[in-house]
């Protein structure tokens, strides 16, 4: 904050003109006023970033067969990007950003390992869909 009104009071000074400070005590009255809803929604759970509770892990048919096929460093690497996968699934990326809908379809990339899957918010279950070692 305290950089917006630096720049907002910078701006200021250049144009002769406090429009940019009206902006800046604008956007912070609003978060000021929002604070409490902020609060509430924090409060009740639903922000999957503060519940601390891994995502179920469900592997296809496919991706099973992949796993227990893999070496066995692989298949602990395997595990590891699982881990990290379930702890946030959104730290990962989309399997294809351009597409709105397919969001919660992501990508875990680590090395040579490939882990594909499929987020369920609403469940907070991953769907292991496939699993690609290039080794």
């Amino acid at each position: 904050m305290p950089q917006e009104w630096a720049a907002a009071l910078e701006e200021s000074r250049r144009t002769f003109s406090l429009a940019h400070l009206y902006e800046v005590v604008q956007v912070w009255q609003a978060r000021v006023v929002s604070a409490p809803a902020v609060d509430a929604f924090l409060a009740s759970g639903r922000d999957e970033t503060v519940t601390g509770q891994p995502y179920a892990v469900r592997l296809a048919a496919q991706a099973a067969k992949v796993l227990a096929a893999l070496p066995e460093h692989a298949e602990q690497m395997a595990w590891d990007v699982l881990d990290a996968a379930a702890g946030n699934p959104r730290e990962f990326p989309p399997w294809d950003a351009d597409d709105p809908e397919g969001e919660d379809v992501r990508i875990a990339s680590v090395g040579q390992l490939s882990v594909i899957y499929f987020a369920n918010r609403a469940l907070r279950r991953l769907s292991i869909l496939d699993i690609v070692w290039l080794g």
